[in-house]
């Protein structure tokens, strides 16, 4: 024992003098093979047994994975760029090409929850359509990036006389059952909640390996070789302390700073050669980053990836990681320390193509007036067309320096708020920043609309010709109204032009069972609760009796109940539409109010709970020229109107006061400010003239028109021709 005591207690001064080590340990020449820039070929299974550090060797058949375990975020106190984001972080590692990461915040899990409480709260909005452009821009990159890479949840521990150990977890652990290790590990809840590197009297470090061990976790001595290291230089352990604290069978690795110095890193004790640390250890190394990027005052202070490890893993998970730590295939772990092989910047490709249909880069936003004036119209002419990108902060050429935006975040903010008042319907659209060359631009991605035509400040329906965005004509303002009302079912729609609503749909109905809905806000129409019954009067009522009892005083209906009403249904005239095959039922219309009295409304598009109308069915012999009013639907406090073009049968949808013009905004004030019903027309068969007047060098008529079921429909404009 005297003899092996003396030998502890030499370690450490054999540790600080690594020549004399190497000289007296000549003869075992692998030794070098630690040195990270060597290449030493495949051995033999003996050989390998012998000579411990292979680096460069590793099973060929395995991809190599770049992994960063020692991270903080702002939830650490000392986190030195306060004002960055969980997705910076992200999108940093994904620059360095990382594989693998670690959230390890001093002496708390709340990094990691914070991230993953801002991505519950954008999926949240999401499910509710209330997300904005911006948020969808976040959540999108979320999901782009946790599905590259994997981001473990973790901590620094303080322990006793201020080591640090890195605790690792699997994903899927509870994020309580984490706290719970570190609380056992007697950290106070001040220094919990803040993420505080000074922790007061805590567990030994011994402790501390077998907690995190026992709770399903890795323990990693952190940066063991520097300051808090469990094998700093200098420091007076003894030689029996510093082996337990290096060679505890709880211990998974030992993080070290200067792997990169080769046969001289401090791992070089730790490779099995001394007999006094006879168990070989795994040497990684991390960046240990409290900033995203590496500062430009101190080249020390490391950003995320700036210092990683490469590992073989079949499979880039937890488990997977875990089985190499407990394995003795050291082979299979090196430092890395050139930058990963990374693919083009999709922005700097798209700069290179320049501006196109689906390409709009703006170099700056206007200081003054409308900023955003230029940016909008792009974005509504890309909803109406195929869709695409739009760069704010940098110019198209790339010879041209990167000017960026100044806060970006909050430009991002004002677009997506700009985007959802000023073009209507909403376009589905995400808003990102991304950095290049140190500035921040701003990206948006437009895809292409479902609801379309897409109006910019209600009375503009724009589109792409070039480079160039242009006021559309009428032609291509009723193919995009026919691409919108002729949208593909909810079952054939991309995922990214699906809203939550319409991934719900309704059962289809039989046609047999709709009645063509109607705008009729005659006073003989019962109340909306009333016309999802069936009506209580006797149908050998005589016609003048029920028009006697129906003019009894009753209020017109409140405009926006007015046009999503039903006459009360005929029996007597339903077998004639038995008749009929069956069809599907349009999107969004409402259930028959005698078959299926127990349904709830439908839902608007825009969620407030509104009824959504649906078009009237056209008629067998309805005029050929003129316009229709089929339906309104108020959203946001603005009216939007459903317009039927009777000279090609087209419906456009999403039609206000502002943006229709001449006929189309003649019939709109005629069909809300003169509503007309059975009793206040004088028919001449199915048929009546409600007004005529000389328009444009023609007498257009105003013809009101029902069907057998006495559903009555109004046509503006109607030419004698048509």
């Amino acid at each position: 024992m005297p003899k092996q005591k003396a030998t502890d207690n030499q370690a450490p001064d054999k540790q600080t003098n690594p020549k004399t080590t190497t000289k007296t340990r000549s003869t075992r020449a692998p030794a070098q093979a630690s040195s990270p820039r060597r290449r030493t070929p495949p051995r033999t299974t003996q050989a390998a047994a012998d000579q411990p550090a292979q680096p460069e060797s590793g099973q060929p058949n395995i991809p190599w994975r770049r992994m960063d375990l020692h991270l903080h975020t702002p939830g650490s106190h000392d986190y030195e760029e306060p004002d960055k984001t969980y997705l910076d972080i992200l999108k940093q590692a994904e620059k360095r090409g990382l594989h693998i990461m670690a959230f390890t915040d001093h002496n708390t899990v709340n990094g990691y929850r914070n991230m993953m409480n801002e991505i519950e709260h954008l999926e949240y909005l999401e499910r509710l359509d209330r997300i904005r452009a911006d948020e969808l821009g976040r959540l999108n990159e979320y999901r782009r990036l946790l599905g590259k890479i994997l981001v473990l949840p973790g901590f620094e521990f303080t322990a006793t006389f201020g080591f640090h150990i890195l605790g690792i977890f699997p994903p899927d652990k509870p994020l309580r059952d984490i706290e719970r290790v570190l609380m056992e590990l007697r950290v106070p809840g001040h220094v919990l909640d803040k993420g505080l590197t000074e922790a007061g009297a805590t567990s030994d470090v011994l402790h501390a390996y077998e907690m995190i061990d026992d709770a399903g976790g890795m323990a990693i001595a952190a940066h063991a070789n520097s300051s808090n290291g469990v094998s700093m230089r200098g420091m007076n352990l003894g030689g029996q302390t510093r082996i337990a604290f290096t060679q505890d069978p709880h211990l998974r690795a030992i993080e070290f700073t200067d792997l990169e110095k080769g046969r001289y890193s401090s791992a070089h004790l730790f490779t099995g050669i001394k007999p006094e640390y006879p168990r070989r250890m795994f040497a990684i190394q991390g960046s240990d980053a409290h900033r995203v990027t590496t500062s430009k005052e101190n080249s020390k202070r490391l950003g995320v990836g700036e210092r990683v490890t490469e590992v073989q893993l079949e499979e880039v998970s937890f488990n997977a990681l875990r089985d190499l730590f407990l394995s003795q295939e050291f082979a299979r772990v090196r430092p890395a320390h050139a930058m990963a092989d990374l693919p083009e910047d999709p922005l700097t490709i798209a700069r290179r193509d320049g501006n196109s249909v689906t390409a709009a880069f703006h170099a700056a936003l206007p200081k003054r007036g409308d900023r955003f004036e230029a940016v909008l119209k792009d974005a509504a002419a890309m909803a109406n067309g195929e869709g695409g990108l739009i760069v704010i902060g940098m110019d198209a050429s790339p010879r041209k320096k990167i000017a960026g935006i100044e806060d970006a975040r909050e430009a991002a903010e004002k677009l997506a708020l700009e985007m959802e008042s000023r073009i209507a319907p909403k376009p589905a659209a995400a808003i990102t920043i991304e950095s290049l060359d140190g500035k921040d631009v701003i990206r948006l991605q437009v895809m292409k609309g479902a609801d379309t035509p897409h109006a910019f400040d209600g009375n503009q329906f724009l589109v792409r010709e070039g480079v160039e965005t242009r006021a559309a004509n009428r032609d291509e303002i009723v193919a995009m109204a026919r691409r919108g009302y002729e949208k593909p079912k909810p079952a054939e729609q991309p995922h990214h032009e699906q809203r939550p609503h319409q991934q719900q749909q309704r059962q289809q109905q039989p046609h047999q069972q709709r009645q063509p809905q109607q705008r009729q806000p005659q006073p003989q129409q019962p109340q909306p609760q009333q016309s999802r019954q069936q009506s209580g009067q006797p149908q050998n009522q005589p016609q003048r009796q029920q028009q006697q009892q129906q003019q009894g005083g009753q209020q017109r209906q409140p405009q926006q109940q007015r046009h999503h009403e039903q006459r009360p249904h005929q029996p007597a005239k339903q077998e004639r539409v038995e008749q009929l095959p069956p069809r599907p039922e349009p999107a969004g219309a409402l259930p028959p109010p005698q078959e299926q009295p127990q349904l709830p409304p439908a839902k608007s598009e825009n969620g407030n709970g509104q009824p959504k109308p649906a078009e009237n069915a056209p008629l067998a012999n309805m005029p050929r020229t003129g316009v229709q009013v089929t339906a309104m639907e108020e959203r946001n406090g603005v009216e939007y109107f459903t317009v039927r073009d009777l000279r090609n049968n087209s419906v456009i949808r999403n039609v206000t006061r502002k943006s229709a013009r001449d006929l189309w905004q003649y019939a709109i004030t005629q069909h809300v400010t003169h509503p007309n019903g059975p009793a206040d027309i004088d028919w001449r068969g199915d048929r009546a003239v409600l007004g005529r007047e000389l328009r444009a060098g023609k007498v257009r008529n105003d013809v009101a028109m029902r069907d057998s079921a006495g559903n009555v429909q109004v046509f503006y404009g109607v030419t004698d021709d048509g």
